[in-house]
């Protein structure tokens, strides 16, 4: 019994040595295979990539902004005293007649407005190079002839030292503080769309970096001047100064932005002055390799008076790039 048995035992151990050859080969054949198909599939995707071209984005043309009654319009101008103004496009008003006619009925004796204040009111082509990011701004620039804001400004100061507390306090911050100010706000007890404007001491610049994205363009840096130690002078600056903020409408790629340029007792002179400073700020934040029409139009508006006049936007609009931004 124990003959048959070995050979028994022979052929089960050949039959299992013959199944384990056959299922290396058969692995390694497998193996090969699957290498090989990696192989050729990486070097396609690489080639892919290779020759796959980066898509430019090219920001649509935008126009001047035309009445909607334009077809209806027997001409470009009336030729009578007297005439439907359907008939005919808006005209377009010079800086100095749209401010005369405002001062000629705001006197005592007509409807009284000569300190109220004078808006321009601009809509914009927002368009930049990247698709999906469109221009912004915000920031507080100082005028040649200062005045008093229709609106006072609110400010929020970062600082650790107490006495800068106090000097901000005094100087018409809304919020002063340090890290307690920094967990008021992370902690939405204080709303950042509630302030017009941050600012900062150099103590305080580590720990507000994490709140780059929630701050935005009112984050505290050297070039903006929301970065300092001197508090009563970033103060001075940011509540005098004329807040220009660019806001996004529900069309893509247009925005609008509202800013005083004076009151109207101001001379003619002095009004020109300051919306020629703002003008430029505002061309300043438009990406430098963006071309095309910018300012698509422009108001002139003094309330509570509901006279609005519109100048001509090409003359006001950046024919030449700006080589510098500061």
């Amino acid at each position: 019994m124990a003959a048959p048995m070995r050979k028994h035992g022979t052929a089960i151990q050949r039959l299992y040595v013959a199944l384990t050859q056959a299922w290396t080969l058969e692995s390694r054949a497998t193996t090969g295979v699957f290498h090989s198909q990696t192989r050729n599939a990486s070097s396609k995707t690489s080639k892919a990539k290779k020759s796959k071209k980066t898509r430019v984005f090219a920001p649509p043309v935008m126009q001047y902004m035309k009445s909607p009654l334009l077809s209806t319009h027997i001409g470009e101008e009336p030729k009578d005293n007297v005439w439907f103004t359907s008939d005919y496009p808006e005209p377009y008003f010079t800086f100095e007649e749209a401010i005369k006619r405002h001062k000629l009925m705001a006197q005592p004796n007509l409807y009284d407005y000569m300190d109220s204040y004078v808006f321009a009111n601009m809509v914009l082509s927002s368009w930049t190079n990247r698709e999906g990011n469109y221009t912004s701004l915000s920031r507080s620039v100082v005028v040649p002839h200062p005045f008093e804001q229709p609106k006072k400004a609110r400010c929020a100061v970062f600082t650790k030292h107490k006495d800068n507390v106090r000097k901000a306090i005094e100087a018409g911050a809304l919020h002063a503080g340090g890290t307690e100010l920094l967990a008021q706000i992370q902690t939405d007890q204080i709303s950042v769309y509630e302030l017009d404007h941050i600012l900062s001491t150099t103590d305080m610049f580590k720990q507000l970096k994490p709140m780059r994205p929630l701050f935005g363009e009112m984050f505290p840096t050297e070039k903006n001047g929301n970065l300092s130690e001197d508090i009563p002078k970033m103060m001075e600056k940011f509540l005098n100064g004329v807040l220009l903020k660019i806001e996004q409408t529900k069309t893509r790629g247009v925005a609008n932005i509202k800013f005083p340029i004076g009151p109207l007792s101001m001379t003619l002179e002095q009004l020109s002055d300051n919306l020629e400073t703002l003008k430029k700020e505002v061309h300043k934040a438009r990406p430098l390799k963006v071309t095309g029409i910018y300012v698509l139009q422009l108001e002139i508006e003094v309330p509570p008076s509901p006279t609005v006049f519109k100048l001509d936007p090409e003359k006001y609009d950046s024919k030449e790039l700006l080589k510098k931004k500061h």
